[in-house]
């Protein structure tokens, strides 16, 4: 039989479980910290000119709160475009962003409300030009 002395509490450091969630932790930091933006698929372009409708000729000071992005407005904006070539066509500035630089290449992702419950737009944007969009739950 085992004596009481081999069965004394080891230091939660020498756990292998305690490690086990140590490299867990870490893979995830890491696997966060590099996530990337997905794309969204959207329909082809289209090469006649879209009509002006009402929510594109609202006037770019209404503040971040009164914008409201339709899904109409979502489909219109294309990799390429600017980020005032964005807010003329949403109606307004941005909700919240973030940027960051790495090796010269500004990325900066700008988040706008959407017209639905819950709904949210995101437009990631690479050296000033539209790289990715994603949305979700625009009427």
């Amino acid at each position: 039989m085992a004596s009481h002395a081999d069965n004394e509490k080891k230091p939660i450091y020498k756990k292998w479980w305690f490690w086990l969630i140590i490299v867990i932790v870490i893979i995830a930091i890491i696997g966060g910290s590099q996530g990337g933006t997905t794309n969204t698929a959207t329909e082809p372009a289209n090469n006649t000119e879209t009509a002006t409708t009402e929510e594109n000729t609202q006037t770019a000071t209404e503040t971040a709160e009164d914008v409201k992005v339709t899904l109409e407005q979502y489909n219109q904006i294309e990799n390429g475009m600017t980020y005032d070539e964005v807010v003329s066509i949403f109606g307004g500035k941005e909700n919240s962003s973030s940027e960051s630089e790495v090796a010269g290449i500004k990325s900066q992702v700008m988040t706008w409300n959407g017209n639905g419950t819950f709904s949210v737009v995101s437009i990631g944007f690479t050296n000033g030009e539209v790289s990715s969009k994603s949305q979700t739950g625009l009427e």
